[in-house]
């Protein structure tokens, strides 16, 4: 298996689990946001410290602790991707699946500009017919719906230039994690265990089931953060962004069928876009392929 389809893996993997996490997170909905997100930074930061020690990667973070800027970048993606999972949270809790969906639909748009911005990767003609279907889908949302949709541009806005930062840092998958938790973590224990006074906030009066599944938000939360920044590292952004439409298209689904919230004509109509841009974009890689396969045939 080489480089690229390694990256394929890991980015299929992480976008799969993704969009189950929305199941974990609606079962756990009753938990108020700002504390179900203490416990994915706590829980979270517990796995990867354990993960760091059984692996002896901690030379890695010593060495890290010499290049401030890239620290900076970790501590900084850090603060992007809590506050995607804060927002995350809140949608699912507040039966918004399908704008957080729609969120999760931009952010591939704005993954493919930022790599036409800072690595300057070309995008074939099909490319770009894909990326306009996908554009205007969106524009129709925000059209006919006459407001603006934070909760989806919040999402998109953050997670796509946490990957964005990944890639520039372009550092252990486990210790960058690490790092990016860090930043956070006394707050997450200030809040969880000095602040907070909701039913759910005392892990000693919870049940076994409850405690359970919160800390289960560590492994929810880590897992696919791992195989994101193992797939940030092998793949271009455009790769990148277009594999992640798995995620909204699983979510899409749940907020339809498992969840039943409405779906008005501005979303199906953009549901409708988007997915003819996909059309377009796996027909450009299937042709693409071919022509290099016939290529290779032709130089011998």
């Amino acid at each position: 298996m080489n480089t690229s389809q390694q990256g394929i893996l890991l980015a299929v993997l992480a976008y799969v689990t993704w969009g189950l996490g929305a199941i974990y997170f609606k079962l756990l909905s009753d938990v108020p946001a700002k504390e179900m997100l203490s416990h994915r930074i706590f829980w979270s930061f517990i796995l990867i410290t354990v993960i760091m020690l059984l692996s002896n990667r901690w030379r890695i973070l010593g060495s890290l602790c010499k290049q401030p800027k890239k620290l900076l970048m970790l501590v900084t993606s850090g603060l992007l991707i809590v506050t995607n999972w804060f927002v995350f949270i809140y949608a699912i809790g507040t039966d918004q699946l399908l704008e957080a969906s729609l969120g999760y639909y931009i952010n591939p748009l704005l993954t493919i500009l930022l790599g036409l911005v800072f690595y300057k990767e070309k995008l074939s003609r099909f490319q770009w017919v894909s990326i306009s279907l996908a554009f205007l889908g969106v524009l129709i949302q925000i059209i006919i719906v006459g407001t603006l949709p934070w909760i989806s541009l919040i999402l998109a806005v953050t997670f796509s230039v946490y990957g964005l930062l990944r890639k520039i840092a372009n550092v252990d998958s486990f210790a960058g994690l690490a790092v990016e938790l860090f930043s956070v973590f006394f707050v997450a224990v200030y809040y969880l265990f000095f602040n907070e006074t909701s039913q759910t906030g005392n892990l000693l009066e919870n049940g076994i089931y409850l405690n359970l599944m919160l800390a289960a938000a560590g492994i929810i939360t880590t897992t696919p953060l791992l195989f994101f920044a193992g797939a940030a590292k092998k793949l271009n952004l455009s790769a990148l962004g277009f594999l992640q439409y798995i995620t909204p298209s699983m979510i899409w689904l749940m907020a339809v069928f498992i969840y039943h919230e409405p779906v008005t004509q501005s979303v199906l109509i953009t549901f409708c876009f988007i997915w003819a841009a996909l059309l377009v974009f796996s027909f450009d890689g299937i042709y693409q392929r071919h022509q290099n396969l016939k290529a290779a045939v032709t130089a011998r």
